[in-house]
């Protein structure tokens, strides 16, 4: 039977939303792979709030968190995710000890694999949407920034720093 972790940031992680009942325990904070994230997406769904994805361009390396699916069959678990993210399964990573490497970046996959086998998980699934999703009706694309201990927000004259 394979075990097959669930990586989370943001608001899935107080909000699985339809996840519940096909994730099993608590979620393990700050337990998963260090990925390259960043605030850059607008919600659609959460009042045009920001959104912390991949970014490999202006992300930082954070640490994830991981919740276990009741799953043993990663197609079922990529399911689950991409219901409770309103995605297209072409949008949800994922990565298995079968040799399954799915996802928009491959230096992503081969972190997570890494960390799967280190961690003695089967495989792993995660939330893989586009960056940045800017609308030039809603705003221009922008930074937030840390100078002098002073957050600025920052509107970018073209995508990255």
């Amino acid at each position: 039977m394979s075990r097959i972790a669930i990586l989370g940031w943001g608001s899935l992680i107080w909000d699985l939303e339809a996840l519940t009942p096909h994730t099993t325990g608590d979620w393990a904070l700050e337990a998963g792979p260090r990925l390259p994230m960043e605030f850059s997406r607008i919600s659609p769904k959460r009042k045009l709030g920001l959104v912390v994805c991949l970014d490999p361009a202006v992300g930082v390396n954070c640490t994830t968190n991981i919740i276990q699916s009741t799953k043993s069959d990663i197609s079922n678990t990529i399911a689950d995710l991409a219901e409770r993210e309103r995605a297209p399964l072409g949008l949800i990573g994922a990565v298995h000890a079968d040799g399954l490497q799915k996802g928009r970046m491959s230096d992503v996959c081969t972190a997570v694999s890494n960390w799967c086998e280190a961690n003695e998980w089967d495989g792993a699934v995660w939330t893989d949407l586009e960056y940045p999703l800017w609308s030039s009706t809603i705003m221009n694309p922008f930074a937030i920034c840390f100078h002098q201990g002073v957050c600025e927000f920052n509107e970018l004259s073209h995508y990255g720093c």
